[in-house]
């Protein structure tokens, strides 16, 4: 059964930014200290890099073992009185909140020994129609044709979407990060990127420092 990803993306209001981030790393904590969570992994991220008009966002991801183990889990949430309070204090500092539901078709991999990651790109593709069944291919292809031991970046297919591939890769440091853009924009991988590109209507990046991790 595959594991699956929530994720959950808050626009903070101007002067809001790091009280929405702190809460919602408490809201985490909370959560992952209550002793009895399904959440596998999770993380806290707050947005570092992206392009203009485009704003900060605070964005939580958390992987469930199962759909069944995220259905039990969404159904305790709406019957917790506490969380929902939370809830709406957090989205009342928002201009916007939304959640989207993955299946996880690679994970995220860590580095080599000592490997701390501390940053996270995300790259959201927008397959043309059709053809997001041919795009995962071909971004599993171009992942595992990475160096041996680098970081690898997951696959997530939404399911909220007839054409939405959602991937991410970690880094330890923005040195890192900026090599890896140019290992994929280099000769050597330009063919590959090309397949990517042809397969794809629009394609966004976004640099985000992880703040919390469970």
């Amino acid at each position: 059964m595959p594991e699956c990803m929530v994720i959950m993306t808050r626009r903070p209001l101007e002067g809001q930014v790091f009280s929405v981030l702190e809460e919602q790393v408490q809201n985490i904590t909370a959560i992952a200290q209550s002793g009895n969570t399904p959440i596998a992994r999770g993380l806290v991220t707050i947005t570092v890099g992206n392009p203009v008009p485009e704003g900060i966002d605070v964005t939580t991801n958390l992987i469930f073992r199962s759909y069944p183990e995220y259905d039990d889990f969404q159904a305790g949430l709406m019957d917790n009185e506490a969380y929902i309070k939370r809830f709406d204090a957090i989205a009342s500092k928002c201009q916007f909140v939304s959640v989207d539901l993955c299946e996880i078709i690679r994970p995220l991999e860590g580095g080599p020994e000592g490997f701390n990651a501390k940053y996270l790109v995300r790259n959201v593709f927008t397959a043309k129609p059709g053809k997001r069944s041919e795009l995962i291919d071909v971004l599993v292809e171009q992942r595992e044709s990475l160096t041996p031991g680098s970081p690898k970046a997951n696959i997530l297919k939404s399911l909220s979407s007839w054409n939405q591939i959602r991937s991410a890769r970690s880094f330890d440091s923005y040195q890192a990060l900026a090599e890896s853009l140019t290992q994929i924009e280099s000769p050597a991988n330009r063919s590959g990127w090309g397949r990517v590109v042809d397969l794809t209507d629009q394609m966004t990046r976004t640099i985000s420092k992880i703040q919390y991790t469970m």
